[in-house]
């Protein structure tokens, strides 16, 4: 975990851990004993301070698996906080920043999506991993709807409603696909590939000021290791409405690298739109049309050599503008993959103000 002092003052910061079920964990000051809370005191403006899992926890509160919560806290200086979870056979880093964020209440609902959700056994073996904090001070009902295809044309959905999750309690789900999802027996997730998961509870008087947390990983589960990266979490702020533009930058397609675009609705559709690959001079190499929602799936993807987008390649990354929005709110990103290594790099499209 990284504590970072972004602030041209002095910094106070202090660090404390929760187990799962939300109840507190003493961890290691400097010196190896156990306390309540770890304190950083004036640190240097822009001081970085690097701690590793064993700086924190003992080799038996880190066996068998077990899964803590960090919260780090600032009474002086601006406080920003990361952590990387390292797989330790293929020495691959994978950055988790706290992206959560409040998620305005529709209807008395508040709504998360995560794109690009798999579980993949063909080539490769795609997991996706899942984590729920719940820092309010109540109980919450979350439900889950995955969207999904097996064939491309036919939308598909799976729910698990009413999975309570308690005041300071955390989630984990190593494969959520395989390990929650599958609950629900009305459908065949057994050849599903990929797709979209909404999370929603009933809003309450904490939603605004204490939102979920949550971060998921994408992950190839191999014997040698665990290439992968982390999924972006999607609340309303990153969808683009009707007539708004998405953004981002660094699609590409060689022989190390490719690229897969993503797009989905988040509202119940038809959602049409344009993709468009934007050449480094500015200049359109690429474009396709899309309709996501009705009576078409919930998302798509597409690769930058599918012969739909006619994309001329000019030898060089690419970005990606998502433009002519209609018909609802749609979010979209881009999904590369390192050929030789099979590590992989999860871009969010952001909307153009």
């Amino acid at each position: 975990m990284t504590l970072f002092n972004a602030s041209g003052t002095t910094g106070n910061f202090e660090l404390k851990a929760v187990d799962d079920q939300g109840s507190s964990v003493l961890i290691q000051d400097g010196s190896g004993n156990l306390v309540a809370s770890r304190k950083f005191t004036n640190l240097s403006p822009y001081q970085q301070v690097y701690l590793r899992d064993t700086d924190l926890f003992s080799s038996t509160d880190l066996a068998g698996g077990k899964h803590y919560v960090l919260k780090a806290t600032s009474t002086k200086g601006t406080l920003l906080a990361f952590g990387t979870a390292l797989d330790r056979k293929t020495n691959d880093l994978v950055q988790i920043t706290d992206d959560s964020q409040a998620s305005p209440a529709e209807d008395g609902i508040v709504s998360y999506w995560v794109a690009g959700v798999s579980k993949i056994d063909s080539y490769a073996h795609w997991r996706t991993d899942l984590r729920i904090f719940n820092r309010g001070s109540k109980s919450r009902n979350l439900s889950f709807q995955y969207s999904y295809t097996t064939d491309g044309i036919t939308p598909n959905v799976a729910e698990v409603t009413n999975r309570s999750i308690a005041a300071g309690q955390l989630l984990t789900y190593d494969d959520v696909i395989g390990s929650l999802l599958t609950q629900d027996t009305r459908v065949d997730l057994s050849r599903s590939n990929a797709g979209i998961l909404r999370i929603f509870y009933a809003e309450d008087d904490e939603s605004g000021t204490r939102p979920l947390v949550i971060g998921s990983r994408n992950y190839d589960d191999e014997p040698t290791g665990t290439a992968g990266s982390q999924l972006s979490v999607y609340t309303l702020a990153q969808a683009a409405g009707p007539g708004q533009v998405l953004f981002l930058a660094g699609a590409e397609d060689s022989d190390r690298y490719g690229s897969r675009i993503g797009v989905f609705a988040l509202d119940a559709g038809p959602v049409t739109g344009r993709i468009v690959a934007v050449g480094p001079d500015g200049s359109e190499v690429g474009s396709a049309n899309f309709t996501v929602g009705g009576s078409s799936p919930r998302y798509g993807q597409l690769s930058l050599t599918d012969p739909n987008l006619n994309f001329r390649n000019p030898g060089t990354p690419v970005s990606i503008r998502i433009d002519q929005v209609a018909g609802g709110r749609l979010g979209a990103y881009v999904f590369t993959v390192d050929k030789v290594t099979l590590d992989t790099n999860f871009i969010q499209a952001l909307p153009q103000n």
